[in-house]
C-alpha cells in the first residue's frame, strides 16, 4: 500500500511520472483490530530534479469517525524519476488520502 500511495501521490504532480523506486522502509507501531476502517495519507515531502520522497502514514478511524485514531505505520518511499522535475519548494505539497475498512 505505501508503494502504491506514494506512486499515486507523484504521479499527481508536475510530469505525471511515476518513477522507480530505491528506497522504501515501513515502521509498523500499532496492530489494527477487525472491523477498524484505517485511512491512509501520502505526502510528497520533497520532489527534485531526479528523486522524489514521500512519506505515507497509516491511522486507525476512531469509533465515531471524528479526527484520527492511533497511528499504525509510517512509510517513507523515495522514487528516481526519469525527467527533469520541479522543485517542491515554494510549490503546493501533493498528497493523497484513502481509507479502507479492514476486514479480517
Amino acid at each position: 500500500v505505501i508503494d502504491s500511495l506514494g506512486t499515486a501521490a507523484i504521479a499527481l504532480g508536475e510530469g505525471g511520472e511515476c518513477g522507480v523506486a530505491v528506497s522504501l522502509d515501513v515502521q509498523y507501531l500499532s496492530p489494527a483490530k477487525k472491523g477498524d476502517e484505517v485511512v491512509w495519507e501520502a505526502s510528497v515531502l520533497k520532489r527534485g530534479g531526479r528523486l522524489a520522497t514521500v512519506e505515507v502514514r497509516a491511522h486507525a478511524v476512531p469509533k465515531g469517525g471524528r479526527g484520527r485514531g492511533k497511528l499504525l505505520a509510517v512509510g517513507s518511499l523515495t522514487k528516481s524519476l526519469r525527467g527533469p522535475g520541479a522543485s517542491a519548494e515554494g510549490a503546493e505539497p501533493q498528497s493523497l488520502r484513502a481509507g479502507y475498512p479492514l476486514n479480517l
